[in-house]
């Protein structure tokens, strides 16, 4: 056992540290100004990192023809945009690892559908700085921002870097005030309706594999409870989909680009009480959010084992008041 895991380790060490060269040409998913957009919703999708080849090796959920999948019909919604809730690549500094994502996702570079970014953990996998130029190289449009606002019609989507560990006490101050600002800012302006935050670590998972993020808690949480149009929380991380209503506010969890993860049932007591009931083990898929007279609309679009049949697994309404 212990030579199989040394093994493992020293295949997954050659595999982030020399896969970070290569010619092709980085494109770019700013989106085109000629496209004609008349789109009345837009996607969150988290996670689309593909497996390791020595997690594969070892038996482990090959995820490629799902992420596949996913990419594919996201361009057939031919949404407004896309938001990645982080985690492009298993490792941000492996350029052959970001050419597997940019081939995955043609269909949608294809039809210049914008792709929005937010940093998860494996953007800081091996090389950090070499990692960011790819994921910075990819996404002009956010202008090497870590965190940032996105506004959509009467939305404003909250970005956050919940990467804390590889942030300075300066970035850590400067982008808890920002937020505190933002937030405040986006409660004040009569022209948005609804205020969402999203960054790639959960504050309340009940996965088996990673757990509530306490400094997300201590950090994003307060300010989105008590800002009255702030009405969703996106977060990726855990492979699965999660939906908890705390204290009267949304929380989703929707990674589900990732090899898949179980989930634990949450104790009695226990204020993570999942409202979608989907096994431990969920479908992966996306979040379609539609805007309509009644309100915001989210859809959690899943794709069956045999990734051939679509359905809805929830469907939920956001009323702005």
């Amino acid at each position: 056992m212990r030579n199989k895991k040394f093994v493992f380790l020293l295949a997954l060490f050659f595999f982030v540290c020399f896969s970070e060269y290569s010619n092709a040409q980085t494109p770019e998913y700013s989106g085109s100004p000629a496209r004609l957009d008349t789109a009345s919703s837009f996607i969150f999708i988290g996670d689309v990192q593909l497996r390791a080849t020595p997690e594969i090796l070892l038996g482990r959920e090959n995820n490629k023809d799902a992420v596949r999948a996913l990419l594919k019909k996201i361009a057939e919604e031919n949404p407004s945009f896309v938001l990645v809730l982080g985690d492009f690549t298993f490792s941000g500094s492996s350029v052959n690892s970001w050419e597997d994502f940019d081939d995955l996702a043609k269909p949608i570079h294809k039809k210049s559908i914008p792709v929005f970014p937010l940093p998860g953990n494996h953007e800081y996998f091996g090389n950090p700085r070499e990692g960011f130029h790819q994921y910075f190289s990819r996404f002009p449009q956010i202008q090497h921002k870590l965190w940032y606002v996105k506004k959509w019609q009467d939305i404003g989507i909250v970005t956050l870097n919940a990467n804390f560990n590889h942030l300075s006490k300066d970035q850590l101050t400067k982008q808890n005030e920002w937020y505190r600002l933002e937030m405040d800012s986006l409660q004040k302006d009569s022209s948005i309706a609804f205020i969402i935050v999203c960054c790639h670590e959960p504050p309340y998972t009940n996965s088996t594999i990673v757990s509530d993020d306490r400094d997300v808690q201590q950090y994003f949480v307060p300010l989105y409870m008590n800002t009255a149009k702030a009405k969703l929380f996106f977060s990726g991380h855990c492979h699965s989909y999660e939906h908890f209503r705390i204290n009267g506010k949304d929380f989703i969890v929707s990674g589900g680009g990732g090899p898949r993860q179980r989930l634990e049932n949450p104790s009695k007591d226990s204020l993570k009480k999942d409202l979608f009931h989907g096994g431990a083990e969920r479908k992966h898929h996306f979040c379609k959010l539609i805007r309509t007279s009644n309100g915001l609309h989210v859809q959690m679009m899943q794709i069956d084992e045999n990734l051939k049949k679509w359905s809805i697994g929830e469907e939920i309404v956001v009323k702005s008041k």
